[in-house]
């Protein structure tokens, strides 16, 4: 049955959690840009719009979030500064989460509904995706407005009168457009699409009907033409790239056997931080508990979650690669998890403390209500320790005006770097030189180098061979300092060598 109509949550209310989710994100959003935001605009955003959203030759170009950061950089750039321009898109696709969970779960269970919200501002994975120019809070925005979406129409009652099929179009609009801004954003929301059509063909075999599969008919078709319409000038692209990415020799790229693996079950729980996690778990599993009484609740947790189950067989079957924050779009069902974890374990304190009790049973009937009431605060703990114990993701700026502080007049500067020169925004006009792919002509540039070549900034340290650092070395340069940064599992250093013997 269609739940109740109940007043929609005030502008108030949502506005004060999206305010929260601000203020948590602004330390972040002042962070250095990182290599692949660097990469993505330098490849596709600086050349405009159009370019991002019809060109496609490597995956750092996440095709919406990429132009729509290139229109927000041309228009408020000489305002807010392009480092923030260039984010500004992802962070309001973040903050848009908060009404998209709050406002449809709001008829269902007004207090998940507000606790799911609150989660969705505070939780670290979505503050992190939030704050950096990727196509990621989109994935998550389209994934759980879709799913509540299709959740909704799945459950609405069997005999729809004739007068509201044109609100059943628009409702397979709205799922089509969701669907496709979360694919168009990042290609793995089509993870999501695909555990919808696993989901109902589940419930249209347990029903022994056709029912579920009549009502997402239309809103698959519908979002299988507009992900195509959007993609279609970038999947030349993609079979390209995916073509050379597959033939390389160190292809494929990380398990989902792994270490990126580990983060994703990790992710479930808000954080990646395995410290954290430990802290959230608890209150999780209740959580799960509580989703799996409440059909309402239980189908989009379902339709949320479907995907990110079938991903390590495709992508093992496929011999494709992930990296966890692929399957980020289940962030939407740990906040309806969690907030429905808080309200179980608020309501059973409640229970207990009515309940009479004798002086045999008040110790261990006080504790349970401590605990139940613990495990909330806990959660809040473990996500505010993961994001203030976490450095910066990569400490490019940094190690820039580190290196450009100890130079003298004249001086170069020589970048170890992978596939992009991502450092040119710090040092332009000292004439920087780069041996790109880690080092891998860096033997050629040092017996070329000038004398005036004396500082060395090298990204991604732990993956360079020691035998790149050992003819740093023996060219005379020691290591000045390492800059920690925590993306890609803290291989997101960067390191500031410096030649002892420098002239002056």
């Amino acid at each position: 049955m269609r739940p109740p109509r109940t007043p929609t949550i005030g502008l108030t209310i949502i506005a004060s959690l999206a305010a929260l989710a601000l203020i948590v994100r602004i330390p972040a959003l002042g962070q250095s840009l990182w290599y692949d935001e660097i990469a993505a605009w330098r490849d596709y955003a600086a050349h405009g719009a159009p370019h991002a959203l019809t060109t496609w030759h490597d995956p750092a170009n996440h095709v919406l979030q990429t132009a729509l950061s290139a229109w927000s950089v041309a228009a408020l750039a000489d305002v807010i500064g392009e480092p923030l321009a260039l984010r500004l898109p992802s962070l309001i696709a973040s903050l848009l989460l908060i009404p998209i969970l709050v406002i449809p779960l709001r008829p269902i269970a007004p207090r998940v509904a507000l606790l799911a919200g609150s989660a969705a501002a505070l939780m670290p994975v979505l503050v992190l995706a939030g704050t950096e120019a990727r196509g990621y809070p989109f994935m998550v925005l389209g994934a759980t407005t879709s799913s509540l979406i299709l959740a909704r129409r799945l459950d609405a009652p069997d005999d729809i009168p004739g007068s509201r099929r044109s609100a059943g179009f628009r409702t397979a609009l709205a799922y089509a457009g969701a669907i496709t801004i979360g694919t168009w954003g990042h290609l793995c929301t089509a993870l999501v699409a695909l555990g919808h059509a696993v989901v109902v063909g589940v419930l249209a075999l347990h029903a022994r009907r056709a029912t579920p599969v009549r009502r997402a008919a239309l809103p698959f078709a519908l979002g299988a033409l507009g992900c195509a319409l959007v993609l279609a000038p970038v999947i030349p692209g993609i079979l390209r790239a995916r073509a050379m990415l597959s033939s390389a020799p160190d292809a494929p790229g990380p398990s989902p056997f792994g270490e990126e693996g580990l983060a994703a079950l990790l992710q479930v729980t808000g954080t990646t931080d395995p410290l954290a996690a430990l802290f959230v778990l608890p209150l999780l599993v209740a959580g799960i508990v509580a989703v799996a009484r409440q059909r309402p609740l239980r189908l989009p947790v379902m339709l949320l979650v479907t995907g990110a189950l079938l991903a390590p067989p495709l992508l093992a079957l496929s011999g494709s690669w992930m990296y966890a924050r692929f399957l980020l779009f289940t962030a939407g069902a740990t906040a309806i998890v969690l907030a429905a974890g808080t309200v179980a374990c608020v309501a059973r304190a409640a229970r207990r403390t009515g309940q009479p009790s004798g002086a045999a049973t008040t110790g261990p009937r006080t504790a349970a209500r401590a605990l139940s009431l613990a495990l909330p605060l806990l959660t809040l703990i473990g996500w505010q320790m993961d994001l203030l114990r976490r450095p910066p993701r990569q400490p490019l700026r940094e190690a820039a005006a580190l290196a450009r502080g100890h130079l003298e007049p004249g001086e170069r500067v020589l970048v170890i770097d992978l596939h992009h020169r991502v450092l040119d925004p710090w040092l332009l006009g000292l004439d920087p030189v780069y041996s790109l792919r880690l080092g891998e002509d860096l033997e050629r540039v040092l017996r070329d180098a000038p004398p005036e070549l004396t500082t060395a900034i090298v990204l991604y340290p732990d993956l360079v061979p020691a035998s790149r650092f050992d003819l740093l070395a023996s060219h005379g340069f020691r290591r000045h300092a390492r800059l920690p940064g925590w993306i890609d599992h803290g291989r997101g250093a960067v390191e500031v060598w410096r030649k002892h013997d420098r002239p002056h």
